[in-house]
C-alpha cells in the first residue's frame, strides 16, 4: 500500500459530451498533506472534488486510498471521504442540527447512541455545544458553516473535501474556520480562490485554469509567483 491517498493521471471530463471541463488532470496527495486547489471560477475546481467523490465519472486514472474511484468501490470510499459544500444549505436538509450531523454515522451503521455520541462530541469540537437542538435554518450563515464542518468531522473520515469553505463568511468566521481546521487529523483538498485563507491550513496547492493543472508545488511558492496568479485571474494587476 503506497503512501498516496490520492492519486490522479490523465483524468478528462466532460458534461454531456461537450467541451471538456477537466482536461488531462494528474494530480496526487500524500497522506497527511493539504493542498489548496485554486483557480479561477469555471476552472474545474468543484468538477474535480465532485468527481473525486464519485458523484461523476470520466475518463482517465483517480485512485483513494489505492482503490479506483468507481462504482463498485464508492460505497467503501465514502466511508473514508468527507465533502464539505460551497453552499451549508445543501448540506443540512434536517431540521434539528443533531439530526444532520448524525446522519452520516448512521448511514455508516452507528446505531443511535453511538451516532449521538460522535455527534455531539463534534459539535463541541466546532464549538456549538449545546446546539443540538436547535433548527438548522434558524442559524447564521456562520453557524451553518460550523454544523456542516461537524457533520463531516462525525464521519471521521480520512480525506476531507472542501469546495470554498470560507464563501458566505465574515473575517472572524473565515479566522475561527482556518483555526478549526488546522485542528482537524488528515488529509485534505480544499477548493478555493480564497489566497489569504488556504495560505493559513494548507501546505501545496495546485493551480487550476481552463481545466488544466498549470503549476503544482508548495503553498507559499504558488502564492508568491504574482505574475502567474494575475495571469489567470486570481490577482488584479493592481495587487502585483
Amino acid at each position: 500500500m503506497s503512501d498516496k491517498v490520492v492519486f490522479i493521471k490523465d483524468f478528462t471530463f466532460s458534461y454531456h459530451e461537450e467541451t471538456p471541463v477537466l482536461k488531462g488532470i494528474d494530480l496526487d496527495l500524500e497522506a497527511g498533506d493539504r493542498m489548496a486547489l485554486l483557480g479561477p471560477n469555471g476552472a474545474g475546481k468543484s468538477t474535480l472534488l465532485l468527481a473525486l467523490s464519485g458523484f461523476l465519472k470520466g475518463q482517465g486514472r483517480m485512485e483513494i486510498m489505492d482503490r479506483p474511484v468507481e462504482r463498485r468501490a464508492l460505497r467503501e470510499l465514502r466511508r473514508k471521504i468527507g465533502f464539505l459544500f460551497q453552499d451549508p444549505d445543501d448540506q443540512l436538509f434536517l431540521p434539528r442540527v443533531i439530526d444532520n450531523v448524525a446522519f452520516g454515522p448512521l448511514n455508516l451503521g452507528l446505531d443511535q447512541h453511538e451516532a449521538r455520541e460522535r455527534s455531539s462530541a463534534a459539535l463541541r469540537f466546532v464549538g456549538l455545544d449545546g446546539f443540538e437542538e436547535k433548527l438548522a435554518h434558524h442559524l447564521s450563515q456562520g453557524q451553518k458553516r460550523l454544523v456542516a464542518l461537524a457533520s463531516v468531522i462525525s464521519m471521521q473520515p480520512r480525506l476531507f473535501l472542501l469546495d470554498e469553505p470560507s464563501a458566505f463568511l465574515d473575517p472572524r468566521g473565515r479566522t475561527t474556520l482556518s483555526r478549526l481546521i488546522g485542528r482537524i487529523d488528515g488529509s485534505f483538498i480544499v477548493a478555493s480562490h480564497d489566497l489569504g485563507f488556504v495560505s493559513a491550513i494548507c501546505t501545496k496547492a495546485a493551480l487550476l485554469d481552463d481545466g488544466r493543472v498549470v503549476a503544482c508545488g508548495p503553498v507559499d511558492d504558488i502564492l508568491g509567483d504574482t505574475v502567474l496568479l494575475q495571469k489567470v485571474g486570481l490577482l488584479a494587476e493592481e495587487e502585483i
